[in-house]
């Protein structure tokens, strides 16, 4: 999983659009690794956190061979949209929320460090 601008060798085997404008909140990054790992394909991000996406735009890239039934469906599922720019206050607070949701501790958190 890399991050646009990346030029991919070759076409794109799945152009997953935008069904509808919005702007992207948050990204569960390690959802796209994930799918990425399991279906051996290599994921364009095409958009950060923040940029609104107009209806119809390219959103990510599969390079590879996407056999996951409906992998346009489930990359979109790891993304989330909303009418506003961003509900947060900053580009990598939408990976640290969507990691709460999820029952991740906060990548800042110290497991069990020594406070004296």
């Amino acid at each position: 999983m890399v991050p646009a601008p990346y030029n991919a060798p070759g076409t794109p085997a799945l152009v997953v659009r935008m069904p509808r404008g919005g702007a992207i909140q948050a990204i569960d990054f390690r959802g796209l690794r994930k799918w990425g790992l399991d279906n051996d394909c290599l994921v364009v991000l095409k958009h950060p956190v923040g940029d609104f996406v107009p209806a119809g735009a390219g959103l990510i890239e599969v390079y590879g061979e996407a056999n996951g039934g409906d992998a346009e469906g489930r990359l979109l599922s790891i993304v989330a949209f909303g009418v506003e720019r961003t509900a947060f206050r900053g580009a990598d607070e939408g990976t640290r929320t969507l990691d709460l949701l999820h029952g991740n501790p906060p990548r800042h958190a110290q497991v069990g460090s020594a406070a004296a």
